[in-house]
């Protein structure tokens, strides 16, 4: 049976009403190496030579994201990316200028701001409101309604993040905002479940029963999930920098007491820095 190299893993989807990115967090999102089974979970980062071709095709397949989830955007009727490129082009900016500003931000979370953009824009039309100007009042309005619909703390900040950056004004420091969040966390506390949602020894346990074992006649399949699993576990790492493990030449070094597996130089971390990007 011929495997393609690399690991394949369900990314998790790009919006969510519980989880919001938060720039302020510190971020361990990097590692260009996983180590399987040794006392050091990460080695140093090593990059191929050519830099300049893996830069250019991630440029080139950030593009292609953006073009996609603008072309979905433009079929529910309001288009985010051309929207942001005429307010931008308003200013005087040149359309290279434009094109980098664009890409200041992810494509997961530039399509998560255009999709509360629209949300934002037909409740405004709703409610007879301005959307491109709005007004403190309108904002906690908004997001009023997003409370109503039972939507968390998490979002309800994602979604102010996401009109600072349409509007320009930083929402979060506004004293009605900022008083509207404290009311949100008052009546909708946080409570975090007394029982663990599930039992790391008892999924151990299991991996080393049938049908995980004996590794030499279970499926590829089954196969593919346990490792999977140990390597998730054991480096503690994002899906999708897991996403991006490869097991060909020379990114998989299999030694006799340990496993090395590298990242892609074509990956991005979360965090795009010195600092982050060189662990």
């Amino acid at each position: 049976m011929e495997v393609r190299p690399g690991l394949h893993i369900s990314s998790v989807p790009a919006y969510s009403q519980s989880i919001g990115e938060d720039p302020g967090r510190p971020s361990h999102a990097h590692s260009s190496v996983t180590l399987v089974a040794k006392e050091a979970l990460v080695h140093a980062a090593i990059r191929n030579g050519n830099s300049q071709t893996g830069q250019a095709t991630v440029l080139s397949e950030d593009a292609d994201s953006r073009q996609e989830m603008a072309s979905e955007s433009s079929q529910l009727g309001f288009d985010g990316v051309a929207f942001e490129r005429q307010e931008l082009t308003r200013l005087g900016l040149l359309d290279s200028s434009v094109h980098t500003l664009l890409a200041s931000r992810k494509p997961t979370t530039e399509h998560t701001y255009h999709r509360i953009w629209e949300k934002f824009r037909e409740w405004c039309l709703q409610s007879a409101v301005s959307f491109s100007s709005p007004s403190e009042s309108t904002i906690v309005n908004f997001l009023q309604s997003g409370l109503e619909k039972d939507l968390s703390l998490a979002t309800l900040k994602v979604q102010i993040s996401a009109l600072s950056a349409l509007t320009k004004v930083k929402w979060a420091d506004q004293p009605l905002v900022s008083r509207f969040l404290q009311g949100v966390k008052r009546l909708k506390p946080q409570v975090r479940p007394v029982v663990p949602s599930w039992d790391l020894n008892l999924v151990l346990q299991a991996l080393v029963e049938p049908p995980f074992e004996p590794l030499e006649s279970i499926p590829m399949e089954l196969l593919s999930m346990k490792a999977a699993f140990l390597i998730a576990i054991t480096s503690a790492r994002r899906v999708v920098e897991i996403q991006a493990l490869l097991r060909s030449d020379p990114y998989l070094k299999i030694h006799q007491d340990k496993v090395v597996l590298r990242l892609s130089e074509k990956f991005l971390p979360k965090v795009v820095s010195s600092f982050h990007a060189s662990r």
